[in-house]
């Protein structure tokens, strides 16, 4: 078994895969360390990586445990080839989604699209190279931002995802503005890539990313976790 932590800034995920299969998965707004005790203890744990936005010196509680313990990032052996000109930068998590869409079509240009915080979008080519990406403001950053910049706008919290284009409140007018903006953005984005490079596969996947996937006109693969597979897959790749 190979256990897998995934530290975002508003989920962590902790998963267990058997290969490349799913076997395990918790999501919750902390860390359990309790739970991947238990889990460790009733499975046996080959090896774990973690994919974190916090210090790597947090987790010596389970450094110390009588498995390999791998921190993602490019410093690692990868299974693709980066382009990027400041590989230190790239988070783990982005580099995972590039690494997943890779392993689902190889030899094939793929763009990774994850919506979470962020919208993160990764483009690994045909020559298995991870060309680059784009990071924008994710749905609710969107929100939370009106809320806070202006003084008389809400802060919306329940998304609706049937959205007017026109909407007849300033609530349903925020919501258009971020949903269907997001939408344009992406499909904006897809179209133009497309004339760029020509045909590609597009992956989508992240908290938000049934949202939208829904909404685009192009080829969607919609792929829940796709980010916690491609961390056990550079694991794998390691270890």
């Amino acid at each position: 078994m190979n256990l897998v932590i995934d530290i975002g800034n508003t989920h962590v995920k902790i998963a267990l895969f058997r290969d490349k299969e799913l076997f395990l998965l918790h999501t919750a707004s902390v860390l359990d360390q309790a739970l991947i005790h238990e889990w460790t203890s009733q499975y046996k744990t080959d090896a774990a990586i973690i994919s974190t936005v916090r210090r790597k010196d947090s987790f010596t509680w389970l450094t110390s445990g009588n498995f390999p313990v791998l921190f993602a990032g490019a410093d690692l052996k990868l299974p693709i080839k980066l382009l990027y000109k400041t590989p230190e930068t790239l988070g783990s998590d982005r580099l995972a989604a590039a690494i997943a869409a890779a392993d689902m079509f190889p030899g094939q240009n793929c763009l990774a699209i994850v919506a979470g915080s962020c919208i993160t979008t990764e483009m690994v080519t045909a020559n298995n190279e991870y060309a680059g990406g784009t990071i924008s403001p994710g749905m609710h950053m969107r929100m939370r931002a009106m809320n806070h910049f202006t003084g008389q706008l809400p802060l919306l919290e329940n998304i609706a995802e049937q959205t007017p284009l026109l909407g007849n409140t300033t609530e349903s007018s925020m919501m258009s503005g971020v949903i269907n903006g997001i939408t344009a953005e992406i499909q904006g984005f897809i179209d133009a890539l497309e004339k760029e490079i020509g045909f590609f596969n597009v992956i989508f996947s992240g908290g938000d990313g049934k949202i939208f996937a829904k909404k685009l006109k192009s080829r969607i693969f919609a792929v829940d976790n796709l980010v916690l597979h491609g961390l056990n897959l550079m694991l794998k790749h390691n270890v």
